[in-house]
């Protein structure tokens, strides 16, 4: 809904390479990457950061944002190397 009314269309993409590394959801917008994992266990934790992590060192030359994990968590907390859990609510 709120791409819908944005005057910005950001492009949406999936990232999965050969070896299996994956994130659900990258939008791009302005030259910059957000990486999202949509997760639905409530205590995600450092390995659910693993595709972001692998698009992060597999792309050096973009400009990536910190990389969230959306989850039915309780609040916001680190997931270490630029990635936070997210409630899902928060939003």
């Amino acid at each position: 809904k709120q791409i819908n009314g944005s005057k910005l269309k950001p492009a949406l993409y999936h990232y999965r390479t050969h070896s299996g590394a994956e994130v659900d959801l990258i939008f791009q917008l302005d030259n910059q990457y957000f990486p999202i994992e949509i997760k639905c266990k409530s205590q995600p934790t450092k390995a659910d950061t693993r595709g972001i992590v692998a698009f992060r060192k597999a792309n050096p030359s973009l400009k990536v944002a910190p990389g969230l994990i959306i989850a039915p968590t309780e609040q916001v907390h680190a997931l270490g190397e630029n990635c936070f859990a997210v409630p899902y609510d928060s939003l």
